[in-house]
């Protein structure tokens, strides 16, 4: 700090108590902007792990801090077995896109990363990938009953439509044979399926009406 003037950030650091932490420098200027102090602090790690272990995301997920070149600060899961190592980094330009990575505790994940300018670090987000296939299995499961209700219905209701339109197209086929056959007596009058049929039926009736008629006046 005294020698560049500006904040410095240390690497992951151990004390002679086996404490992992990280120190944080800052200078402290006077009034003419002349450097006459240093403040350090330390960063712990576990305080870093604490906050992560209250985000909200799917079960087997995990948030890591670490360094630039990788070694981890502070880890969600299974902190104590890899806080210190140097896991490398997933993405050599941060700004990518998230990408399928086989972690290092053998579950496969969806994995993206972001810098901590403050503090020069990675934060790392993983979520497994198997969740989105468990999700869609849920959804599946959710979605194939109301599907088979649905479709259930709609055969019900197409199976009485087809049933009133046979009967209705039965009803207009035996009347045009009666009058085929030399029957020109009145057609019973039925509920038709559709107003095209209730139409046609009407045309029999009144056709048939308007024959007898003329027949009986010749």
């Amino acid at each position: 700090v005294l020698n560049s003037g500006m904040r410095v950030v240390s690497p992951l650091t151990v004390s002679h108590a086996g404490v992992p932490h990280v120190t944080v420098a800052y200078p402290v200027r006077g009034g003419n902007d002349t450097l006459i102090g240093v403040l350090v602090y330390y960063v712990d790690p576990q305080r870093l792990q604490d906050a992560f272990g209250l985000s909200l995301l799917p079960a087997g997920s995990v948030v890591t801090l670490s360094e630039m070149n990788g070694r981890v600060l502070a880890r969600s899961l299974d902190s104590e077995a890899y806080v210190g190592q140097e896991l490398g980094v997933y993405f050599r330009d941060v700004s990518d896109p998230p990408r399928e990575y086989d972690d290092v505790d053998g579950v496969r994940r969806m994995v993206g990363q972001a810098m901590v300018e403050d503090g020069s670090w990675l934060v790392t987000v993983g979520m497994p990938v198997s969740i989105a296939s468990d999700r869609a299995v849920s959804l599946w499961l959710r979605t194939v009953p109301v599907f088979l209700f649905v479709l259930g219905g709609w055969m019900v209701i197409a199976l009485v439509f087809s049933r009133r339109l046979t009967r209705s197209l039965a009803h207009l086929d035996g009347a045009a044979q009666r009058i085929a056959s030399g029957d020109f007596s009145p057609i019973s009058q039925q509920r038709m399926a559709t107003r095209e049929f209730a139409e046609l039926q009407h045309a029999f009736r009144s056709m048939l009406q308007r024959f007898n008629e003329t027949r009986a006046a010749l």
